[in-house]
């Protein structure tokens, strides 16, 4: 794990600070002439994948630790507080949220049919479905499966 991170140089650095210089090590490989990016990406990718689970490990421990310390902690610049999630609403159990709420996935539906059709097409109202434009064209993605 050292050698992904140097831990002792890391230790004080903020989120974007970690950011940046993730950003700019990367560069400075390929600058470099680095030949084997889709390397360094396999090795990124399983190491959150294992740093994930790693971190996960702590949890329970680390929030027993900061509910000692009086429900906060700075360690190396990090600082640890407890939260909640907040409660959550059933809105479904509503029966006119739940109806609005199919009604919106069948105009959802109509909406993407329309994009894709040849002629007009007529909603249940007997109403012209609009041809809407793309609020965010696709993009290339790198998928990666581990």
């Amino acid at each position: 794990m050292n050698n992904l991170i140097n831990i002792d140089e890391s230790s004080q650095l903020s989120k974007i600070e970690l950011q940046e210089r993730g950003a700019k090590d990367s560069q400075d490989l390929l600058d470099a002439g680095y030949t084997s990016p889709l390397d360094m990406v396999a090795q990124g990718r399983k190491a959150i994948e294992y740093l994930t689970a790693f971190v996960r490990g702590f949890d329970s421990a680390a929030r027993e630790q900061v509910a000692n310390n009086g429900g906060e902690s700075i360690v190396l610049g990090s600082i640890f507080t407890l939260g909640s999630t907040g409660e959550r609403l059933d809105y479904d159990q509503d029966p006119i949220y739940a109806q609005l709420k199919k009604d919106l996935r069948d105009r959802e539906f109509l909406l993407k049919t329309a994009k894709n059709a040849r002629e007009d097409i007529y909603g249940g109202d007997a109403s012209q479905v609009p041809r809407l434009p793309l609020k965010s064209a696709s993009k290339e993605i790198l998928k990666v499966r581990l």
